[in-house]
């Protein structure tokens, strides 16, 4: 019933991607920001309907981390297409930089809202455009700053328009809307200057009305206690042969308050398996990095040839007869395991704190680095330690790196969470 608004959406979207494509005079760029936009679009709306929507409660500095943890890893194919040539490509393949650090600038939870209501805020796509515009060079991207200003523009229109697929319920509203008449210009901002006049003057009164309203709870709570405290003597001064006065006199005791947080078994039990199967995804993701090593394995004794060498595993039994195994890994089968992975951690801690959740997020992103080394730059040399110990004429600069990666992703992972005392007095 809206495909009016899907075919627009989609005219935008290869609209403007074409165009940075025609204007650069690089098909790189097009198939990138084709990636950025789409890919992003459904990150950051994937991420509202199964995680941010569903909490009671509004979180806003966490409901931004997962924004931007979703959009960094959803735009990861954006970033390795810009990576597809060197040069323009390589740098254009940065701008993944600006569009995550606006995710965690502005409140998207309000930008949704506002597409579902209809509208698209002018003045919002503006910031989002100068922003990225400044933050492209601090990037190294300084020859795309106004590509990147275009993509962030369009990423909010995007998910603001897709949003609008969706739209809020108006209760109340006839199934037949009338178009409410033109008013005159002038007639529109005495309008609006009248209703800032009432506001602040309900305001005002608002407040007179809670001051008056306290100072009654004050006064009466006073008399209350004065009562209670003249009861308490009277009870004290009476005979002990008759302790039904002393009963009588007592003052009830307060109401238990409820102390600390504990969320039920269940939900303890669903968050620990979740967050179990992403770091054990996390884990077979890097395992397959490793098989791309170059001459991870090289054996040929006795008619056996078995070789692993950049993600291709060879067997035969005997020379001169068809292998046995003779397959290539696709490389999605490394950053398969490793995106699902990080998408499960980012809902297991969603409600576990705003360090926990940026521990994760880190420590998946540094699992990520690590696996683009063992993948590319320290290949050589990954495979010539793990074969036999010796890097000998290799560059070991991309081996220490990845290793240090790969170790500052084991600590931020498993770093405990910090627990809160959770005693709840009945």
């Amino acid at each position: 019933k809206r495909w009016q608004q899907v075919a627009t959406a989609l005219i935008v979207l290869f609209a403007v991607s074409g165009g940075l494509g025609i204007v650069y005079q690089d098909g790189v760029i097009f198939g990138a920001s084709l990636l950025f936009l789409l890919l992003g679009t459904l990150g950051i709306l994937l991420a509202y309907k199964l995680s941010v929507r569903r909490n009671s409660i509004e979180y806003d500095f966490q409901d931004r981390l997962l924004y931007a943890a979703c959009g960094f890893v959803f735009m990861l194919p954006g970033f390795a297409a810009g990576h597809a040539v060197w040069g323009q490509g390589e740098q254009f393949a940065r701008l993944i930089v600006p569009l995550t650090v606006l995710l965690l600038l502005f409140n998207w939870n309000e930008q949704i809202q506002m597409g579902r209501r209809q509208m698209i805020c002018g003045g919002t796509v503006f910031w989002h455009a100068i922003l990225a515009a400044i933050i492209a060079p601090m990037a190294g991207a300084e020859k795309y700053a106004l590509a990147s200003a275009i993509l962030a523009a369009t990423l909010l229109i995007l998910v603001q328009s897709v949003a609008a697929l969706w739209p809020l319920p108006t209760p109340g509203a006839s199934r037949m809307p009338v178009a409410p008449p033109r008013t005159p210009r002038h007639r529109r901002v005495w309008d609006r200057l009248e209703g800032a006049y009432q506001r602040v003057t309900t305001a005002v009164e608002g407040a007179g009305d809670r001051l008056e309203k306290i100072r009654e709870r004050t006064e009466k709570t006073t008399e209350q206690d004065q009562a209670a405290s003249v009861k308490v003597d009277e009870a004290s001064e009476a005979p002990p042969g008759k302790p039904e006065a002393v009963a009588q006199g007592q003052v009830a005791a307060q109401p238990a308050m409820l102390q600390g947080y504990q969320p039920s078994f269940v939900g303890r039990t669903a968050n620990a398996g979740l967050s179990f199967l992403a770091k054990l995804l996390l884990l077979v993701g890097l395992t397959v990095a490793v098989l791309f090593s170059h001459e991870l394995v090289s054996i040929d004794e006795g008619g056996v040839r078995v070789s692993v060498d950049r993600g291709r595993i060879f067997i035969a039994e005997r020379y001169g007869r068809e292998p046995d195994i003779d397959a290539m890994i696709p490389r999605a089968a490394v950053f398969a395991p490793l995106l699902l992975g990080t998408v499960l951690l980012v809902v297991a801690r969603r409600n576990d704190g705003a360090a926990h959740f940026l521990r994760a997020f880190l420590g998946c992103a540094s699992a990520f680095g690590a696996a683009l080394l063992a993948t590319g730059p320290a290949s050589n040399a990954l495979g010539a330690f793990l074969s036999d110990g010796c890097v000998a004429g290799h560059d070991t600069d991309p081996l220490i790196q990845a290793g240090v990666l790969l170790a500052l992703s084991f600590v931020l992972l498993f770093w405990p969470k910090r627990r809160h005392p959770g005693t709840i007095v009945v």
